[in-house]
């Protein structure tokens, strides 16, 4: 479910972008990189907070750091619904650079709170890796054939992370 939820803008990318045309793999490779790189360094910097916070309360704070930024992606998806542009993007690698580390400040912010909890470092980030690569390859396929459901995709990301919040909750320490 993290991986999944730090990655559903880029299926949303990728379909807005495969309305107009297929976005390169080597672009989508750079992309996803990015978000396994991010996702790593978060999940190495949450690990090193772990020095810091009180043993029992680690999971604690990870799951209301998902439950905060799930209820922020539900916010934010429903005010974006009434924002909708499209504009032609032409593709360069700084273009690619720049729309990964755009992307991947999900992957970072939740990758901290991944390594307060414990995920694994290294099998997180090649998960957020294959995710974003999948996603975005899927969405420029496919294009517009499910955009209007893709609107919804920063809603669907909260929803999963409320619900990676309320799991992480529940189980017992």
């Amino acid at each position: 479910m993290l991986v999944i939820s730090s990655n559903l803008d880029d299926l949303g990318v990728g379909f807005s972008i495969g309305i107009q045309k297929r976005i390169p793999v080597p672009i989508i490779l750079v992309i996803a990189s990015i978000s396994g790189l991010t996702m790593a360094l978060g999940i190495g910097m949450g690990v090193q907070l772990l020095n810091f916070i009180p043993r029992g309360i680690n999971d604690l704070i990870g799951a209301l750091v998902f439950l905060g930024l799930g209820i922020y992606f539900v916010v934010n998806g429903l005010r974006n619904q009434e924002n909708d542009e499209n504009r032609p993007i032409k593709f360069t690698l700084s273009m690619a650079i720049i729309l990964g580390l755009t992307l991947g400040i999900n992957s970072l912010a939740l990758g901290v709170s991944a390594g307060i909890t414990g995920y694994p470092l290294l099998p997180t980030s090649i998960a957020a890796f294959l995710v974003s690569f999948i996603f975005l390859f899927l969405g420029s396929v496919f294009g517009g054939a499910l955009q209007p459901i893709l609107k919804k995709s920063d809603i669907i990301s909260g929803i999963l992370l409320v619900f990676l919040a309320f799991a992480i909750l529940l189980t017992p320490l």
